[in-house]
């Protein structure tokens, strides 16, 4: 029936490890509830166990939220609680197809060209919707309401050149009218099914039909082209670039979901990119005197190294923090792994540091 029901959110005091309801949510949509139980179910028993246990020490039950076989773990014993910005969530451990660089050596001919997206990497489970470090993403009621029951890969997208607004939208928990109408702004780009053992080709014919059928304005399936060659592949790069994007992506014709960074999916960019960890901060001089000069940083394979330019007047007077993780571009790597003439891009908040530099 239209029962009443209560979602609970949690936060936790820096200075007390007191848990406040955050907000309480009545609703009456049948639909929204059943594909929600598990979720709920979820929240209530962390609510009860929360209450009389320390946060380090949190153990939530088990429960379905897919197939043993697909992205997410079925068995959440392992959820640990992770502190952004003082609230704790859990994290449900997930593992999605990552791209791996395209090189000019690889003939891009048959396979499938879409934008890539300057947007927040998003996996909706059927049920809920996270972040890619399995964090949940708190999206209201009227967003997620007319997404399938089906697992989706994609990314919540705000427009080109808007990932830091899109950043802040998505990681703010509490609901406010505001909020929620910052939210009809975004739009969840989805580019995959990963839970059926399918062909990409296949895939791409049954997420078209389940985006359409849902019905849902926030869900969009992603454009596919057929690349012709590198000369195609070229001129969709510079048409992407000249509208603000980021470059391209490549899927491999006939490919399967693979979990893990895989040579199936690839990324074009006609500079490279890459994440590094902040290890330090060093003083400018002359017109940055007394503010950032530059970052030392730490890539992934431990390389140490520093990025001077690429900074705005805002980010030399505020720098990233030590431990934050920031995007930046560079022309090649030298012989000793370390990359030539590298610029500051952003912060990263959608990457942990552990991603970047695996401990």
């Amino acid at each position: 029936g239209n029962g009443r029901f209560t979602r609970m959110f949690l936060t936790a005091w820096p200075s007390r490890r007191c848990l406040l309801p955050l907000c309480l949510r009545g609703f009456s949509n049948q639909k929204w509830m059943t594909r929600n139980l598990t979720a709920l179910t979820h929240d209530a028993q962390m609510c009860a166990s929360l209450q009389t246990s320390d946060l380090s020490n949190v153990q939530s039950p088990q429960i379905a939220v897919c197939n043993e076989s697909t992205v997410v773990s079925a068995d959440k014993s392992s959820v640990t609680s992770s502190e952004t910005n003082g609230t704790t969530q859990p994290i449900i451990p997930i593992k999605l197809l990552l791209a791996n660089l395209w090189l000019p050596t690889r003939d891009p001919t048959g396979w499938w060209m879409s934008e890539k997206l300057d947007g927040i990497r998003a996996f909706w489970t059927g049920s809920m919707l996270l972040s890619r470090q399995g964090n949940y993403i708190h999206a209201p009621n009227f967003f997620l309401d007319k997404f399938p029951s089906c697992q989706l890969d994609g990314e919540l997208f705000l427009g080109r050149g808007q990932f830091q607004t899109c950043v802040s939208i998505a990681r703010t928990q509490c609901r406010t009218d505001e909020l929620d109408s910052r939210w009809k702004s975004l739009q969840y780009i989805a580019f995959d099914i990963p839970d059926v053992p399918l062909t990409f080709e296949e895939r791409m014919i049954k997420l078209k039909d389940v985006v359409q059928k849902s019905g849902s304005p926030y869900l969009q399936a992603l454009d596919q082209t057929a690349c012709q060659g590198r000369d195609h592949l070229q001129m969709e790069l510079r048409r992407v670039e000249a509208l603000g994007g980021e470059g391209l992506m490549l899927r491999e014709p006939g490919s399967l979901y693979i979990n893990g960074r895989s040579n199936t999916l690839l990324k074009v960019k006609r500079f490279l990119d890459a994440e590094a960890v902040v290890i330090g901060h060093e003083q400018g001089k002359g017109r940055n005197e007394g503010r950032l000069g530059a970052l030392r940083v730490r890539g992934p394979k431990g390389v140490e190294f520093k990025i001077g330019t690429g900074f705005t007047d805002a980010d030399r007077n505020q720098p990233p923090a030590v431990g934050s993780v920031v995007s930046y571009k560079y022309q090649e790597l030298t012989v000793a792994g370390v990359p030539r003439f590298p610029a500051f891009i952003r912060v990263r908040l959608d990457v942990s540091a552990k991603e970047v530099v695996p401990t």
